[in-house]
């Protein structure tokens, strides 16, 4: 709609025919009056449909707010104009309350919110039943006498992104953020030196608590929050979590020292760092319980508990898979990881090692504890596993429920018990077992043998593991197939190095033992020919065309039911929309880069529709459709493979990216082809073939030959909708402006 029309009568205003959008100026800061912020949120409330509102103020305004401002109309209140914007609260009352409906977002972008505080929850922000979107917004030093020390919202969904929330305090739960019957979106964001609680027990989640909601959450830093409860960092309870990439370091809590999940449908925390954060009780790192289908992957390090030092998972079913856990420690039992009662874990392709010590002072400290530190756990397995170099008096403990153990290396335990069962017997087979009290006559068992492994160290991917050495008998040990079998389809080893199949006496075949493959593969057995190569030196890493990065194709575990979350635009009126069934269930995947350009009729194109040549350092906008919404596409030029940028699918399967021509890329002909995955599971490619002419010579001028600029840019995925901001400033400054008036 357009500017509000008409004249004040006894002020107020009247409004004249309603448009698209209205935008109002704030131009004082002043807490009331005309052109005041309450005065524009007071007109936009009486507006129909969305507005905007703007700041025309000199850098490093302060906008002191005496009383809370009720927003009951949806309204994109966007401070990026006025530089270091701050809109600051007088420490014992709210500054907005948020009334809004949920069909549109409410929206709040370019500015602090800061000083706030009372009694009440939400210290500074308090919504209800609305769709609350923040994109570079910084919540600092609020406070609440009850939960959600910055921010409560209670109903509907709220979507956080490129934004600060620190150095908040509330007395109940949710130091820095609390949600309950909403869904919660945080992208590329900061939560920090929060506290939740004071002398109240049950204070959970310092940083964040999110109670019945879907929670995703990608590229967030969690560091150094402080909560009385469970989750040091972040509470989830009941609902779904998904947890991607993120960083969550120095927390502190009761169960949980980092993260903690009771109650979920299904908690995923998936390649992240766990690092250095302490519980009181359970789980330093990660503490799940009374869920289903939770995984774990990444790296868990240096985090303390009395139980679980790592990782505690108590009436749970939870894959750990393609994690490293070190350096962690426990008073009692299970320093890397404790299953407890109730609890099913099975652990794949992983390393525990680097000095993670269990009690010597208990008889079971355990540094794995499935069940025979005094707790009951449900059957569970450890499969392509390496546990090695640990200071516990028990490598792993088992009992009283079996655990079948196989291709496991399980060495070096400084307490000289490599593996204990009590009251069970545990299924091991083609595994290494240093030392033991306790007899295996499994298939394939080597007992009182070196792996001859190396240190933990970075052989390529993502985490550490430890390589072995050349001669290792854990070599083309494993678990035997049939010599003509191609055994799991791209089986992939920690390191997202397809392992390769070998024989020893020309009838089977075998991988290795443990969580690295010694000789492995740069493409899936059966796919384009790739010279098999050995592990080499503790440094060798697999090839570029598939990046150590990378997920592994697959890993050999049952899916688990825990769904994506919808994600909410941050720019309203758009509503976000949800995410298909087809979305893959664990977060998005990447793609496998083949070695060399597939053949498809499937076509790549551009912005600016189809080209044929390209320059080097030429920047490309790369359109593509047809995959699976919310998965990942990976953009790559060959002859030879060369990743340019990796960008996520929006909510129909498509995409569109800017990437960059190599400057240093060779003259000739070459192939852009963007790989990734279609609706029904299966690979899709877009090709577009092009030619890049020999680049001009370099000019000369008195300082000598000026050299081509070279890099490449590499496009992230983004909160869909973000791509609108931009726009709508273009928009505002052709909008009619006016002042409003109380």
């Amino acid at each position: 709609m357009a500017a509000i029309g008409g004249a004040a009568v006894g002020g107020l205003l009247t409004a004249g025919p309603a448009e698209a959008e209205e935008t109002f100026v704030v131009t004082t800061t002043a807490d009331s009056g005309a052109g005041s912020l309450r005065a524009a949120i007071l007109a936009a409330n009486s507006a129909p449909g969305p507005d905007v509102l703007i700041f025309e103020l000199p850098p490093d305004s302060v906008i002191d707010v005496l009383t809370p401002m009720l927003v009951s109309q949806p309204v994109h209140i966007d401070g990026a104009r006025a530089l270091n914007l701050t809109v600051r609260g007088d420490g014992t009352r709210r500054i907005l309350v948020i009334n809004a409906g949920a069909v549109e977002t409410t929206a709040i972008s370019g500015l602090t919110i800061s000083g706030a505080g009372g009694p009440q929850p939400g210290g500074a922000i308090y919504a209800v039943n609305s769709a609350v979107a923040l994109d570079d917004v910084r919540l600092v030093d609020n406070t609440s006498g009850d939960v959600g020390g910055a921010l409560m919202v209670r109903g509907g969904r709220l979507t956080i992104a490129r934004s600060v929330i620190s150095d908040n305090r509330a007395a109940g739960a949710g130091g820095g953020v609390a949600t309950v019957d909403a869904d919660l979106y945080v992208k590329s964001s900061r939560i920090a030196r929060n506290t939740a609680g004071g002398e109240d027990p049950e204070a959970h989640g310092g940083g964040l608590y999110v109670q019945s909601g879907e929670v995703e959450m990608r590229g967030v830093s969690i560091v150094e929050n402080e909560a009385t409860g469970d989750g040091g960092g972040l509470m989830v309870s009941t609902g779904k979590a998904l947890l991607a990439d993120l960083e969550v370091v120095d927390n502190t809590g009761v169960n949980g020292g980092g993260i903690a999940s009771r109650g979920t449908l299904g908690t995923s925390v998936l390649e992240s760092v766990v690092r250095d954060n302490e519980a009181s009780q359970a789980g330093g790192g990660v503490f799940i319980a009374d869920t289903d289908n939770s995984r774990v992957s990444g790296t868990v390090d240096g985090n303390t508990a009395q139980r679980g030092g790592g990782v505690a998972l108590s009436a749970t079913r939870t894959d750990v898979v393609q994690a490293t856990l070190s350096r962690n420690t426990a008073a009692i039992t299970g320093a890397a990881l404790s299953a407890e009662t109730g609890a099913e874990v099975r652990v794949d392709t992983s390393t525990i090692s680097e000095k993670t010590s269990g009690s010597s002072s208990q008889p079971h400290g355990a540094v794995v504890d499935l069940g025979g530190g005094g707790q009951v756990a449900a059957p569970s397995s450890l499969r392509h596993v390496t546990i090695a170099d640990n200071t516990g008096e028990v490598g792993v403990v088992i009992g009283p429920q079996p655990v079948t153990v196989t291709d496991t290396i399980v060495h070096g335990t400084a307490g000289g018990n490599d593996l204990e069962t009590i009251g069970t017997d545990a299924d091991v087979a083609y595994s290494l077992i240093g030392a033991t009290v306790d007899s295996f006559d499994g298939l394939g068992v080597l007992v009182d043998t070196d792996p001859q492994l190396a240190p933990l160290a970075d052989n390529g991917g993502r985490m550490q593991t430890m390589l072995p050495a050349a001669g290792s008998p854990v070599i083309d040990a494993g678990t035997p197939e049939p010599l003509d079998s191609a055994g799991p389809p791209n089986e992939a080893d920690q390191r997202t190095a397809f392992r390769v199949l070998a024989s020893r006496d020309g009838v089977l075949a075998r991988r290795d033992m443990g969580a690295v493959e010694w000789t492995w593969s740069a493409s899936p057995p059966g796919s384009a020919p790739s010279n098999p190569s050995t592990g080499g030196t503790p440094t060798s890493t697999p090839p570029t065309s598939t990046p150590p990065t990378d997920t592994p194709p697959t890993v050999q575990l049952p899916p688990l039911d825990v769904p994506s979350t919808p994600t909410p635009t941050v720019v309203p009126p758009v509503s976000a929309p949800p995410v298909p069934e087809t979305a893959a269930p664990t977060g998005p995947q990447r793609p496998v880069v083949p070695p060399t350009p597939p053949s498809t009729p499937l076509t790549l194109t551009t912005d600016r529709g189809a080209i044929s040549t390209i320059d080097p350092g030429q920047a490309l906008t790369v359109v593509g459709t047809g995959f699976r919404p919310f998965s990942l596409a990976t953009i790559v030029i060959y002859s030879t493979p060369i990743v340019l940028g990796e960008v996520m699918t929006d909510a129909a399967g498509d995409f569109r990216t800017t990437v960059t021509v190599p400057a240093s890329l060779e003259a000739g002909a070459h192939s852009l082809v963007a790989s990734g995955t279609a609706p029904d599971g299966s690979s899709r490619y877009l090709r577009m073939d092009v030619v890049m002419d020999a680049p001009a010579p370099a000019a000369v001028t008195d300082g000598g030959p000026q050299l081509a600029e070279t890099g490449a840019s590499i496009a992230l995925p983004v909160l869909a909708g973000l791509g609108l901001l931009a726009a709508g400033a273009g928009l505002l400054v052709a909008a009619r402006r006016r002042a409003v008036q109380n």
